[in-house]
């Protein structure tokens, strides 16, 4: 029962955290991230590009293969 107690406790307190983050933090894209944000963000999106990426090194692309790409646009 106490171990049951403690967890309710803690589910409580991250909820209550969680939602104090969401009221409170501003989400939008008009502010700039902090540094650290930044880092994390840039790191995240590095890797993943890098796990996603072909193996593929096409320097040059023909008219052809370049009509192709937009029309999946």
């Amino acid at each position: 029962m106490r171990f049951f107690v403690g967890f309710l406790t803690a589910l409580i307190l991250m909820a209550a955290a969680a939602a104090l983050a969401a009221w409170t933090y501003d989400f939008g894209a008009s502010a700039p991230d902090t540094a650290v944000e930044f880092k994390i963000l840039h790191s995240i999106m590095e890797n993943s590009v890098r796990m996603r990426a072909g193996t593929d090194e096409q320097e040059t692309w023909s008219e052809e293969e370049v009509r192709k790409g937009f029309k999946r646009l």
